[in-house]
């Protein structure tokens, strides 16, 4: 089952993955938001099998820039390389396909096939269609989530694929 999640920034969507990641079988990884002193200084990626490299942060260089945040598209590699390797039985889970990781053409292309071709998968998108794969993720997936702050649905997202996740 295809599962592209989506809300605006701060509705949930990274913390709807780290509960859905605790309780199946899934490779991918999530974004965590780095903070210091109660400010937001940029982003880590975080992987299934353990591995924590950085995507943006704030004071940094890089030739890619999204808002106040220097990305380092560059990291998303290892990331790459484990997804294409993902068996078919395996469930896959990438959150974010926003305009930091699709900075990285590669990781579009990778996205772009596994969507197509992976029979378990589940993305959270911007809630703007920031790029054409973000439009058809939005448009093709099998089940659409809408977070809002109040509202945190894994329950019903685990149960989706009847029982299955």
């Amino acid at each position: 089952m295809k599962i592209a999640i989506t809300g605006s920034p701060r509705s949930g969507k990274t913390t709807l993955v780290r509960e859905i990641v605790k309780h199946i079988d899934a490779v991918g990884f999530y974004t965590e938001e780095i903070r210091r002193s109660g400010r937001r200084y940029g982003f880590d990626i975080v992987t299934t099998w353990g591995e924590r490299l950085p995507l943006a942060r704030v004071g940094s260089h890089s030739p890619f820039k999204v808002g106040k945040y220097a990305v380092f598209p560059e990291n998303l590699k290892p990331v790459i390389e484990k997804l294409i390797s993902t068996p078919e039985d395996t469930t896959i889970v990438i959150d974010e396909i926003g305009k930091m990781e699709l900075l990285n053409i590669e990781f579009a292309k990778v996205v772009e096939k596994l969507w197509q071709d992976h029979k378990d998968i589940i993305v959270t998108i911007p809630i703007k269609d920031v790029h054409p794969l973000v439009e058809h993720i939005r448009c093709s997936a099998d089940k659409l989530f809408n977070l809002d702050r109040e509202v945190v649905p894994y329950k019903n997202i685990l149960k989706s694929k009847e029982g299955q996740y």
